[in-house]
């Protein structure tokens, strides 16, 4: 089954701009947005609410790109190794994967999940939203 690139891309960015516009939604339920007089008041929780879904939504985007660079490999094989060493009682000589043979099966299922990659969506969402964010602070009076 053939997947849609531009279908699964379109999907990825309404899902993730809908989970972004729910974040800030909630922050100004919470905020009680709804019984502020004040127009300053109003723009400043605007701004706060569409900055921070989108720093969050930007932040966790960003993290899942770098990690498919291979970037924290070296910290998972390190976490790895300690599980075998420590929670492992009867541990031998080979029971350890060798770093470069890990690093090599790790490249190789990310490169298999490369086609699909949908993370730069997710990024481009959260940049959207702190812009969206930026757009009320000249409408702030001082």
């Amino acid at each position: 089954m053939e997947v849609n690139k531009k279908k699964l891309a379109l999907l990825a960015t309404l899902v993730t701009l809908g989970v972004g516009l729910l974040i800030t939604g909630s922050l100004l339920l919470i905020w009680k947005i709804f019984e502020q007089t004040d127009k300053r008041q109003i723009l400043v929780l605007l701004s706060d609410a569409f900055f921070i879904s989108g720093f969050m939504i930007f932040g966790l985007g960003a993290l899942v790109l770098i990690a498919s660079t291979g970037f924290f490999d070296i910290i998972a094989y390190g976490f790895k190794s300690l599980g075998v060493l420590f929670i492992k009682l009867t541990y031998k000589k080979g029971d350890l994967e060798k770093y470069y043979e890990y690093v090599e099966r790790r490249r190789e299922k990310r490169e298999l999940r490369k086609e699909t990659s949908i993370t730069l969506y997710v990024v481009l969402v959260g940049i959207f939203l702190i812009l969206v964010a930026a757009l009320f602070l000249p409408f702030i009076p001082s």
